[in-house]
This record gives C-alpha cells, structure tokens and sequence, in this order.
C-alpha cells in the first residue's frame, strides 16, 4: 500500500488515459483492460484487490467500470486523484462521442461508412468475449465457485430478461452464498463504518429536485438531464439493463431520438460514455 502512494500522478493518469482509448463494448470488456494495463503491467493492484472491487459496483447503481477505475485511483493516490482519473477516463469517450453525434447527419448520408457500422457490434462483443473468458480464468479458484458461476449463468440466461432487478438479484443471492458460511468464523471480530450520510442525503435531494422539474417544464435538455441522472442513480447492470429503460423513456415516452437513430448510435459508442443524444 505505501509502494503505490509513491507512484507518480502523471504515470498514472497516462495510464488510465490509455485504458479509455482501448476500452471497448462496455464494462466487461472494458476490466479486461484493467486488468492488463493497470494490473499485470503496472501492478497498481493485485487481481484479488481488482475481482473485489469488479464485485462491489457490480451491486452499486451507476457505470460499474467508471466507479471502479476512480475506485483505483483513489486506491494509488487519494481523494483528488479519484477525481484526475475519473475526468481522463470521461473525457477521450464524451470528446469522440459528442464529435460522432455532431457529425452523424454526415456519416447517415455517406454509404461509405455502412460497413463499418455494421461491424461494430460484432467487434464489441468480442471484446466482451475475451474479458468474459479472462477474468473467469483467473477467479474460478475452487470447485465451489465453478459451480456457482455455472448456476449463476444458466440462470442469468434463463431469467435476465424478465426485469431488471434479475441481475443485481443474482449478484446478491451470489455473495451471499459465500459470506453466510463465514460469518460463525467471523463472529467475534468487531467492524466499525461509519457510513458518509450526507452523501446519500445529497443524492436522495437532487432525485427528488429533478423529478419535480421533469414534472414541471417541458424543456428537452432539463428532460434529458433528468433522464441520466435517474439511470445513474437507479439502475444496477450493464448496458443490457439501461438500454430498454432508455428506449422506453427517450424513445417512447418523450419522443427525444428515433429508435433507428438511437440504435445507429448504440452502435457507435466507445470507452464508458454514451453518445450525445
């Protein structure tokens, strides 16, 4: 712990910058590029120390591999290179992306680009492949949690579709499996967290206030403000999870993107950030 307090920012911050570029096909994807930039090559963490936190915002509302990249830099450097490694991972996808979005009428017109964007998905899934089959190399230790990683994904499989509360269900009934049998061994041992309420209290707060605005004026960039700022909050997943709420409250109620157009740019998206819609 004291080695990596002596790391220097700007390595660092160089570092997360090149996990953005790379960072493709959402966060599953996107922890495989953890894992060989800032783990096997840099050794900023160990892999044990990067599983746990992959576990901890997979059951914590928001974009899971933003929070854990600021989570690592927080790790390396404290509270203010959190916020460093949290803009130099946002800002190369929101840059590319809002550039996309800009120019997008362009690249709908120009049949040049179709083959590209047909492809894109195929590319993106396969960066999900890879990391899927990397990461459960290197946490399916024992037999115990081989099976639970095979019940887990028949049931994923069967079930994920039915709501959205299916996977963070799963995440839990999980870590439960395999806390509850330690806790008589851990019995005795004292915890003490001491849990920071006014943060909570300042989310609860801003909810209430953009709903209450999204109530009252009909204006389309407090509307999708409000919109992202309640996926951000509400939603526990990937992309699998916030895109139909996305297409049901963008597309369907509010009429902001078409569903063609909105696809188009599904397709087209990079690193953690969505596209300007």
């Amino acid at each position: 712990m004291d080695n990596l307090h002596k790391v220097k920012w700007y390595m660092f911050l160089w570092d997360v910058f090149l996990c953005s570029l790379g960072s493709y096909g959402g966060p599953e994807a996107h922890y495989g590029v953890f894992s060989s930039i800032l783990v096997k090559k840099k050794k900023y963490i160990t892999e044990e120390e990067l599983t746990e936190m992959i576990g901890l915002y997979a059951l914590v509302p928001g974009p899971s591999s933003t929070q854990t990249i600021t989570a690592i830099g927080y790790y390396v450097g404290g509270k203010l290179l959190a916020i460093f490694t949290f803009l130099v991972w946002a800002l190369p996808a929101m840059i590319v992306m809002t550039l996309l979005g800009m120019f997008f009428t362009f690249i709908d017109a120009n049949h040049a680009w179709e083959p590209v964007l047909m492809y894109l998905p195929a590319a993106a899934i396969s960066f999900i492949v890879y990391a899927a089959i990397t990461l459960s190399r290197k946490v399916l230790k024992v037999k115990t949690d081989i099976i639970l990683y095979i019940i887990m994904l028949i049931l994923g499989l069967l079930f994920a579709n039915l709501s959205m509360w299916i996977v963070p269900l799963l995440l839990i009934l999980g870590g439960l499996s395999y806390v509850v049998p330690k806790i008589s061994e851990k019995r005795n041992d004292k915890l003490e967290y001491k849990p920071k309420w006014f943060i909570l209290i300042i989310v609860v707060v801003l909810a209430l206030v953009n709903e209450v605005l999204s109530q009252t004026f009909d204006i389309s960039i407090l509307n999708i403000y409000t919109s992202f700022y309640k996926y951000g909050y509400s939603v526990i997943g990937g992309g699998q999870i916030v895109v139909p709420l996305m297409i049901t409250d963008l597309v369907n109620n509010q009429s902001i993107i078409s569903l063609n157009d909105f696809f188009s740019r599904l397709c087209n998206r990079s690193g953690n950030t969505w596209s300007v819609i």
